[in-house]
């Protein structure tokens, strides 16, 4: 590769919502993590604590105390689980500052150049361990970094497209 093949475009939400998706495959967030397995049991204890305090005045018999209380800590935790799994599903993909300024990625022998604002990132061939085409975008993954997406309206023509996927498959092989 004699000269860099360089492509540049403004991220729209769609390419940062692909983003996210890629980015967090098959994993849950550190937020919903900490609010599903760390407080869930703690909230489904103070469940049961309450159940039984409540049927216990009752004047309801021990097994009945037992049984109730155990299935409100249970459906407490669970529902507690599901609302922080999906909440992090929910969230809007990125930051503002991801769909300001252009970005630009250049493929040379060296490897690609990553360049947005004022921030210039250097990935060498060796990190790149797959690149994944869709209809709409090109995903390179990245080792210990997170994924790159090229969306292909960024190519001025298919000819352009061709040409740097061609270079990104070569120099990743």
């Amino acid at each position: 590769m004699a000269e860099a093949l360089t492509v540049s475009g403004t991220l729209t939400e769609q390419d940062m919502t692909k983003l996210v998706k890629v980015a967090r495959a098959n994993t849950i967030g550190p937020t919903a993590l900490y609010y599903a397995g760390v407080t869930a049991p703690a909230v489904s204890a103070a469940m049961a604590v309450v159940t039984n305090a409540a049927l216990t005045d009752a004047h309801l018999p021990d097994y009945w105390v037992s049984f109730w209380s155990s299935i409100m800590a249970a459906l407490t935790g669970i529902s507690w689980y599901l609302i922080f799994v999906r909440w992090s599903d929910r969230r809007k993909a990125g930051r503002s500052s991801d769909l300001e300024g252009e970005t630009e990625l250049s493929a040379d022998e060296e490897g690609l150049l990553l360049k947005r604002a004022q921030i210039k990132t250097r990935i060498g061939w060796a990190a790149i361990s797959r690149i994944q085409s869709t209809r709409k975008h090109t995903v390179v993954f990245v080792t210990q970094h997170s994924p790159i997406v090229i969306p292909h309206a960024w190519f001025v023509d298919r000819e352009t497209q061709a040409s740097f996927l061609t270079a990104l498959e070569k120099g990743a092989a």
